[in-house]
């Protein structure tokens, strides 16, 4: 979440054994009036325990189970790691540059979370995509005959060309609404489009942030990669000021005299990926 990892130790402990340990040390114990509301899922499961309990499902075991699944689980997280780190090339502005030709040599369940991984990298969204869509969005990343393009979570997938070497470009579509314009205020901080926070702790102007599709600037098409998509940059995240000189915050900026009028604006603004992980 984030960067951060939530931790549970006291999850395999027993909540009669907790609750001792809280009177021996005279300290009260609190019971969440949630744990009583039969409208959670988590609330049923507890009321058929003992009917689970006699069918062997005890709360230990289930516990090991699921302690094992995640072990596993960590295991698979490696190895997309590991497929990641060979097929997808990441740009600052946000797009991915996804080679499938791994598709042809890892198992289906790397793979897809592989894919999953991608729209929600890209996407900003919590979580990844229902299994059902994900499986589809895969079968026409893995087919060689097949679509050349498809949107999923609000991230496009399109190929390139050459289409036989299977190179995609994958990356927030902004679909029939457009993306949110933010006008920002000296002191200001937030989150843009899930994606990306800023802050203007120290900025002695207001802005706006925007996408670059919905405000060109004269040197964008400079700033795209050689064999990239240019389509695949239109998204990217756009800071333009009140007498309308625009600023691209994934961009390096140059040593021109309009880029050094360009960094004493920017300075006291940030603007960075909300999330820094794959």
């Amino acid at each position: 979440m984030d960067g951060f990892h939530i931790c549970r130790p006291l999850l395999n402990i027993s909540k009669a054994r907790l609750k001792a340990v809280l009177h021996s040390a005279h300290v009260p114990w609190f019971e969440d009036p949630s744990n009583e509301d039969e409208q959670f899922t988590r609330i049923k499961f507890r009321q058929a325990q003992s009917e689970l309990d006699e069918l062997g499902l005890t709360a230990t075991k289930l516990f090991d189970t699921a302690r094992r699944m995640a072990r596993a689980a960590d295991a698979i997280d490696v190895w997309v790691d590991e497929v990641a780190e060979k097929s997808c090339t990441f740009h600052s502005a946000g797009p991915v540059r996804f080679d499938s030709s791994c598709l042809e040599y890892i198992p289906d369940e790397i793979g897809l979370r592989l894919v999953g991984r991608l729209v929600r990298y890209i996407s900003g969204a919590p979580y990844m995509p229902r299994l059902a869509k994900l499986e589809g969005l895969y079968e026409t990343l893995k087919s060689e005959e097949g679509a050349r393009a498809a949107t999923l979570g609000g991230v496009r997938f399109a190929l390139a060309k050459p289409h036989e070497d299977g190179i995609w470009f994958c990356f927030r579509e902004a679909g029939r609404a457009g993306l949110p314009e933010v006008e920002v205020k000296p002191g200001d901080e937030g989150i843009w489009d899930e994606r990306w926070r800023y802050k203007a702790a120290h900025s002695s102007e207001g802005f706006r942030i925007t996408y670059v599709q919905k405000e060109l600037c004269g040197d964008f098409e400079l700033e795209i990669p050689a064999n990239w998509l240019k389509t695949a940059f239109l998204t990217a995240p756009l800071i333009v000021f009140a007498d309308g000189v625009s600023y691209m915050p994934w961009k390096k900026i140059g040593q021109t005299a309009a880029d050094a009028e360009v960094r004493s604006r920017t300075y006291g603004i940030s603007m960075v990926p909300v999330s820094r992980t794959f």
